[in-house]
C-alpha cells in the first residue's frame, strides 16, 4: 500500500530528529522477514532505548543529505531497508542487529555510520559492524573498571587482616589445649 505524502513527511522528520541526537546508525535489510519478525526487532530495539525505523531509500537519502552525511548510496542497497539509531553508544545497535541475525538467517546487516567520537562521521561496512558488536557494552566496561579498581583494595584488606587472623588462630589453639 502506497504511503501518503503526510506519512512520508512524518517519517522524514523522524529520521532527521533521530540523526541529530544519535551516536550511531546501522542499516539492515528486512528482505524476507515477516511482519512479526520485524516487530520483534523493533521491540528489542525499544527495550534498549534504540529506535528502528523502516523507510524508503529516497527518504533516507534526503535525511542523510540534510545532515551532510555523504558517501552512502542507498540505491545500491538491496531490499527493504531499516535503520537502527542508537542514542547512548555505538555498540548497542550493532549488538542488537548481530544478535537478531543469529536467529534470522535472511536478515542482513548492510553497514552503518558512526556519528560520535573523535573522528566525526565515519562510514562502517558490514564487517565493521560485526566487529563493533563483539566489543563489550558501556555497562560491561564500567563493571570491568570497577573490578580493576576494587582488586587492589581487596588485596590490601586481606593483607591487613592476616596478622589479626593469625592471632585468632594462635589464641584458639591455646584455648583448645
Amino acid at each position: 500500500m502506497a504511503r501518503t505524502r503526510e506519512s512520508k513527511e512524518n517519517i522524514l522528520e523522524q529520521l532527521k530528529s533521530s540523526l541529530l541526537t544519535s551516536s550511531a546508525v546501522i542499516f539492515v535489510s528486512m528482505k524476507g522477514l515477516t511482519v512479526k519478525e520485524s516487530q520483534d526487532l523493533r521491540k528489542q530495539c525499544h527495550q534498549v532505548k534504540t529506535r528502528c525505523i523502516m523507510a524508503k531509500k529516497t527518504l533516507l537519502s534526503k535525511a542523510f543529505k540534510e545532515r551532510n552525511i555523504d558517501g552512502i548510496n542507498f540505491k545500491q542497497l538491496e531490499g527493504e531497508i531499516a535503520v537502527v539509531f542508537s542514542f547512548a553508544d555505538e555498540v548497542t545497535p550493532a549488538k542488537i542487529t548481530a544478535g537478531f541475525r543469529k536467529s534470522h538467517e535472511q536478515f542482513e546487516i548492510l553497514g552503518g555510520v558512526s556519528l560520535g567520537g573523535p573522528q566525526g562521521v565515519q562510514l562502517l561496512n558490514a564487517e565493521d559492524v560485526r566487529h563493533l558488536a563483539q566489543l563489550p557494552s558501556r555497562e560491561e566496561l564500567l563493571g570491568m573498571l570497577v573490578g580493576t579498581i576494587a582488586s587492589p583494595l581487596r588485596g590490601l584488606a586481606g593483607v591487613l587482616h592476616g596478622p589479626l587472623r593469625g592471632i585468632v588462630y594462635v589464641l584458639s589453639g591455646i584455648s583448645a589445649k
